[in-house]
Protein backbone atom coordinates (compact mmCIF):
# COMPACT_ATOMS: atom_id res chain seq x y z
CA UNK A 1 0.00 0.00 0.00
CA UNK A 2 1.74 3.09 1.40
CA UNK A 3 2.76 6.01 -1.68
CA UNK A 4 1.13 3.37 -4.58
CA UNK A 5 -2.08 3.60 -2.71
CA UNK A 6 -1.98 7.58 -2.14
CA UNK A 7 -1.35 7.62 -5.95
CA UNK A 8 -4.17 6.00 -6.86
CA UNK A 9 -6.38 7.90 -4.27
CA UNK A 10 -5.10 10.80 -6.19
CA UNK A 11 -6.32 9.65 -9.14
CA UNK A 12 -9.84 8.91 -7.82
CA UNK A 13 -9.46 12.35 -5.90
CA UNK A 14 -8.70 14.33 -9.32
CA UNK A 15 -12.25 12.06 -10.43
CA UNK A 16 -14.24 13.30 -7.89
CA UNK A 17 -12.79 16.88 -8.11
CA UNK A 18 -13.64 17.17 -11.68
CA UNK A 19 -17.18 16.91 -10.49
CA UNK A 20 -17.13 18.87 -7.54
CA UNK A 21 -14.94 21.65 -8.25
CA UNK A 22 -14.42 21.73 -11.97
CA UNK A 23 -12.85 25.26 -11.50
CA UNK A 24 -10.24 23.95 -8.99
CA UNK A 25 -9.86 20.74 -11.11
CA UNK A 26 -8.84 23.26 -14.16
CA UNK A 27 -6.69 25.05 -12.28
CA UNK A 28 -4.56 22.34 -10.74
CA UNK A 29 -4.64 20.80 -13.96
CA UNK A 30 -3.20 23.73 -15.88
CA UNK A 31 -0.72 24.26 -13.19
CA UNK A 32 0.21 20.78 -13.51
CA UNK A 33 0.02 20.45 -9.93
CA UNK A 34 0.02 16.67 -8.89
CA UNK A 35 -2.36 15.35 -6.34
CA UNK A 36 0.98 13.97 -4.65
CA UNK A 37 1.80 16.90 -3.50
CA UNK A 38 -0.55 17.91 -1.17
CA UNK A 39 -3.04 14.30 -0.98
CA UNK A 40 -0.54 12.66 0.41
CA UNK A 41 0.11 14.98 3.65
CA UNK A 42 -3.75 15.06 4.22
CA UNK A 43 -4.56 11.30 3.66
CA UNK A 44 -1.30 9.61 5.20
CA UNK A 45 -1.61 11.76 8.17
CA UNK A 46 -5.64 11.58 8.48
CA UNK A 47 -5.41 15.29 8.34
CA UNK A 48 -3.65 15.42 12.10
CA UNK A 49 -1.28 17.90 10.33
CA UNK A 50 -3.42 19.50 8.46
CA UNK A 51 -6.40 21.20 10.38
CA UNK A 52 -6.53 22.32 14.04
CA UNK A 53 -7.12 19.62 16.73
CA UNK A 54 -10.82 19.67 17.09
CA UNK A 55 -11.14 19.20 13.33
CA UNK A 56 -8.87 16.19 13.32
CA UNK A 57 -10.69 14.72 16.03
CA UNK A 58 -14.16 15.67 14.28
CA UNK A 59 -11.95 13.67 11.52
CA UNK A 60 -10.77 10.73 12.84
CA UNK A 61 -14.62 10.32 14.21
CA UNK A 62 -15.85 10.01 10.60
CA UNK A 63 -13.24 8.29 9.53
CA UNK A 64 -14.00 5.31 12.22
CA UNK A 65 -17.32 5.42 11.45
CA UNK A 66 -17.70 5.65 8.08
CA UNK A 67 -14.23 4.46 6.21
CA UNK A 68 -11.55 5.61 4.03
CA UNK A 69 -14.88 7.50 1.69
CA UNK A 70 -14.08 10.18 4.72
CA UNK A 71 -10.77 11.26 3.21
CA UNK A 72 -12.30 12.40 0.04
CA UNK A 73 -15.11 13.89 1.22
CA UNK A 74 -13.09 16.54 3.66
CA UNK A 75 -10.35 16.51 1.24
CA UNK A 76 -12.96 17.87 -1.54
CA UNK A 77 -14.53 20.22 1.09
CA UNK A 78 -11.48 21.88 1.47
CA UNK A 79 -9.82 22.02 -1.87
CA UNK A 80 -13.12 23.58 -2.30
CA UNK A 81 -12.78 26.06 0.79
CA UNK A 82 -9.43 26.91 -0.77
CA UNK A 83 -9.74 27.50 -4.47
CA UNK A 84 -14.01 27.05 -4.43
CA UNK A 85 -13.96 31.12 -6.18
CA UNK A 86 -12.78 32.93 -9.26
CA UNK A 87 -11.03 35.12 -6.47
CA UNK A 88 -9.72 32.53 -4.67
CA UNK A 89 -8.14 31.14 -7.70
CA UNK A 90 -6.71 34.81 -9.10
CA UNK A 91 -4.89 34.70 -5.81
CA UNK A 92 -3.17 31.66 -7.00
CA UNK A 93 -1.61 32.53 -9.99
CA UNK A 94 1.53 30.01 -10.09
CA UNK A 95 2.55 26.60 -8.56
CA UNK A 96 4.06 27.41 -5.37
CA UNK A 97 0.84 29.98 -4.34
CA UNK A 98 -1.83 27.27 -4.86
CA UNK A 99 0.30 24.81 -2.79
CA UNK A 100 0.60 27.44 -0.15
CA UNK A 101 -2.95 27.96 -0.44
CA UNK A 102 -3.26 24.09 0.37
CA UNK A 103 -1.35 23.76 2.73
CA UNK A 104 -3.09 26.66 4.80
CA UNK A 105 -6.72 25.25 4.69
CA UNK A 106 -8.68 25.76 7.11
CA UNK A 107 -8.22 29.47 6.92
CA UNK A 108 -8.09 31.25 10.10
CA UNK A 109 -11.60 31.67 11.37
CA UNK A 110 -12.84 29.10 9.21
CA UNK A 111 -15.85 27.81 11.27
CA UNK A 112 -15.16 24.07 11.65
CA UNK A 113 -17.97 22.70 9.71
CA UNK A 114 -17.43 24.48 6.44
CA UNK A 115 -15.01 21.34 5.86
CA UNK A 116 -16.76 18.57 7.26
CA UNK A 117 -20.01 19.19 5.70
CA UNK A 118 -21.70 16.38 4.08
Amino acid sequence: AGLEAVQLDGEVFVALLRRAAPGAHRHLRRLRVEPALFLTEWFMCIFARSLPWAGVLRVWDMFFCEGVRTLFRVGVALLRQALGTPEKLRSCPGLYETLERLRSVPPPGCPRTAWSDR
